[in-house]
C-alpha cells in the first residue's frame, strides 16, 4: 500500500477501491428516507454567508504566517495556480457538511473525524483535475462516513460554498472554515493534518487573497451542481432507495418496462417528497420502524 500512495493516479485508485468496500447501502437508504421525513431535524441550521475574524482568529492566522515568513514567495506563486484551489475547497466542503450536521458548532468527539474522512484532500492527499472531481468526490464520501448521509446535505454545502464566494469577504469566510478544522485537529491524532495542509492553505489565502480563484471556483460549482447531484454515487444506490421509499408508502412492486420506470432523477426526487409529504408523520415513521432492514 506504502508505494500505491506515491502517484495521484494510484492514490485516487486506492480512493475508490476502499468506497467501493465501505458504502453501506442500508444506512445510506435509511438516512435517504428520514431526510424525506424531517430532514434529521436541521433544516433550521443556517451558516452566515458573512463572517467577522475575531482577534483571537487573527492573532492565530498572523502567528501560522510568521511561521513560514521566510517562504512568503514561494506562497505568492500558488496565487494562479487552480490546482490548490481544488484541494482548499475540497477541505472546506468537508468543514461545510461537518458544521450543518453539528448545528455549527466544533464537535470535539466526531468534527475532526467528519472533516478528516469526507476530504479525499485530507485522507488520499489527492490531487484533482478539476471542480467537477472535487465535488463527486465530496458527494460520495459524506453519503458514506457520517453519520448522517444524505446528498441533500452535500448539495446544501456546496449551495453554501457558492454563496459565500458572491460575497465581499470570500477570503475571511473560507478562513473561518479553516481555522475551524484546525482547532478539530488540534487536540487529536489528526494534528499532524494541520502541518500537513490546514496551515499552508491558512498561509497561501493570507498571503495571496485570491478572491477572483474563489470567486470563480464558485461560479463553476453552480454550473456543475445540478448535474452532480443528478448523478448516481456509483454504488448501485437508486434500487434500494426506491425500495425503501415504496415500502414506507405501501407501494406494492408492479413489472413495468424499463423505459417507464427510467425517471429522471429530478422525477424521482419530486416523487418521493410528493409521497412522504401526503402521509401523517407519524404513520410515516411508525412504517420507517417496521422495516426490517438491520442497520
Amino acid at each position: 500500500m506504502f508505494e500505491m500512495i506515491q502517484y495521484p493516479k494510484q492514490r485516487k485508485t486506492l480512493r475508490l477501491e476502499e468506497e467501493a468496500k465501505d458504502f453501506n447501502l442500508e444506512h445510506y437508504g435509511m438516512d435517504h428516507v428520514q431526510y424525506l421525513i424531517d430532514g434529521f431535524g436541521l433544516h433550521s441550521v443556517e451558516l452566515p454567508a458573512n463572517v467577522c475574524l475575531n482577534n483571537d482568529q487573527q492573532s492565530r492566522i498572523r502567528m501560522i504566517v510568521d511561521e513560514k515568513k521566510r517562504e512568503v514567495e514561494k506562497y505568492r506563486t500558488l496565487s494562479k495556480n487552480v490546482s490548490a484551489c481544488f484541494n482548499l475547497v475540497d477541505i472546506v466542503l468537508a468543514v461545510l457538511y461537518d458544521k450543518i450536521v453539528n448545528s455549527n458548532e466544533l464537535n470535539e468527539a466526531i468534527s475532526h473525524v467528519n472533516i478528516h474522512r469526507i476530504s479525499s484532500s485530507l485522507s488520499y492527499f489527492e490531487e484533482f483535475s478539476s471542480y467537477e472531481d472535487v465535488l463527486i468526490a465530496f458527494y460520495r464520501r459524506s453519503c458514506m462516513y457520517p453519520l448522517y448521509r444524505s446528498k441533500d446535505l452535500a448539495r446544501k454545502s456546496v449551495k453554501l460554498f457558492i454563496d459565500a464566494m458572491n460575497g465581499e469577504n470570500a477570503v475571511e469566510w473560507v478562513l473561518e472554515k479553516l481555522l475551524f478544522s484546525y482547532e478539530a485537529f488540534k487536540n487529536n491524532d489528526c494534528v499532524v493534518l494541520n502541518h500537513y495542509y490546514i496551515k499552508d492553505c491558512i498561509r497561501f489565502l493570507q498571503l495571496c487573497k485570491p478572491i477572483e480563484m474563489l470567486q470563480e471556483a464558485g461560479r463553476y460549482c453552480a454550473k456543475i451542481l445540478l448535474s452532480v447531484h443528478s448523478k448516481s454515487l456509483g454504488f448501485g444506490e437508486e434500487a434500494v432507495v426506491q425500495k425503501m421509499v415504496n415500502d414506507i408508502i405501501g407501494v406494492e412492486d408492479e413489472s413495468t418496462d424499463s423505459d417507464d420506470t427510467c425517471d429522471s432523477t429530478d422525477e424521482t426526487s419530486e416523487s418521493e417528497s410528493e409521497s412522504s409529504d401526503s402521509l401523517p408523520d407519524e404513520n410515516v415513521l411508525e412504517k420507517l420502524m417496521n422495516l426490517k432492514i438491520q442497520l
